[in-house]
């Protein structure tokens, strides 16, 4: 079992050395691994431990994304929200992202998000809508499906407190993410 782990990571170290796996400029590519506590960085395990005591169905992530950056990433839900907190390396907090209904963020940052995708796409849904919170403030994470003139994709939106557009990516679907029939 051990030697699949070390052949996969081989195998994803030599695709993104060769570019296999890069995609074109503004594309999003990360791969998660689970991990185990002894894995996880101490301090942020224990930063885990003291803000969400009554957490629940965690799991712990390693997240290598195409920029090469290693985070570390544990899941969980608490007070019946999903909460997705991540840490760099050293255990030093990167965000945490509350998963939020499109609907409940302020009407005039709802507005200004949709004036955004109808310049962007004829057609959209929004498919998840993260709250995030780190040292810059509070932004929104908005996964959205849109439909423009060269076809369908997935797109990851960062917003600002007030839905001024700060990044947009499109999301790479690896092909076990698409269901073939």
């Amino acid at each position: 079992m051990l030697w699949i782990n070390v052949y996969s990571r081989a195998f994803l170290v030599l695709c993104l050395l060769t570019g296999i796996l890069v995609p074109g400029r503004g594309q999003k590519i990360e791969m998660e691994e689970r991990v185990t506590v002894a894995e996880f960085p101490p301090r942020a395990w224990a930063e885990v431990q003291q803000r969400f005591p009554n957490g629940r169905r965690l799991k712990l992530y390693r997240e290598l994304s195409r920029a090469d950056s290693l985070t570390f990433e544990a899941k969980l839900i608490s007070g019946g929200h999903w909460y997705s907190v991540e840490f760099f390396p050293d255990g030093t907090l990167l965000d945490i992202e509350k998963r939020v209904k499109f609907k409940t963020l302020p009407e005039t940052t709802r507005a200004a998000i949709h004036q955004r995708w109808q310049r962007d796409f004829r057609k959209f849904k929004v498919v998840k809508c993260q709250e995030q919170r780190s040292d810059a403030g509070l932004r929104y994470e908005v996964e959205v499906r849109g439909k423009g003139p060269d076809g369908t994709a997935y797109y990851q939106y960062l917003f600002s407190a007030d839905g001024r557009s700060l990044q947009r990516e499109e999301i790479e679907l690896r092909p076990s993410d698409m269901t073939l029939y």
